[in-house]
């Protein structure tokens, strides 16, 4: 660690390494034809890899308001990954679910995930990984802002 990073305080230091993670994630993503990623895709597709999920349902995974969830949604849509529909038994419900496209920009967004943690893997011991978790959890779960 050289003395620059070791005067960053703490919130400095994990801004600067999610700034650092979205560009890589960027650049491999678009390796793969995905040129208009966007940060909050992610979290969004991997939570429909699993089936379909009323916008309430995104909002609580994604932790942000039903507008901003709305807004991702609908960019998502726009761009062809996921399609909307009303829920059959509630039409009070709008549900999304992954396009053929969004399957396949899912797989590769998990793809690249799991290549930059085998990356992050290597550059540290088991102690380490297990203690970063454990404080990225602890802030998680400080500052959990209500919707």
């Amino acid at each position: 660690m050289d003395a620059s990073t070791r005067e960053l305080v703490f919130g400095d230091a994990l801004a600067q390494a999610r700034r650092r993670w979205v560009q890589e994630s960027q650049r491999r993503v678009s390796a793969f034809g995905y040129e208009h990623f966007k940060r909050s895709d992610t979290v969004v597709l991997r939570r429909l890899r699993s089936g379909p999920a009323a916008l309430v349902d995104l909002r609580d995974v994604i932790g942000i308001s039903r507008q901003a969830t709305r807004k991702i949604v609908e960019g998502l849509h726009k761009r062809g990954y996921v399609e909307m529909t009303r829920d059959e038994h509630d039409a009070r419900r709008t549900l999304v679910v992954l396009s053929d496209d969004g399957q396949r920009y899912a797989e590769v967004l998990v793809r690249v995930a799991a290549a930059m943690n085998v990356d992050v893997a290597r550059d540290v011991d088991e102690v380490q990984m297990s203690a970063a978790l454990a404080v990225l959890s602890a802030v998680t779960g400080r500052w959990s802002a209500p919707l």
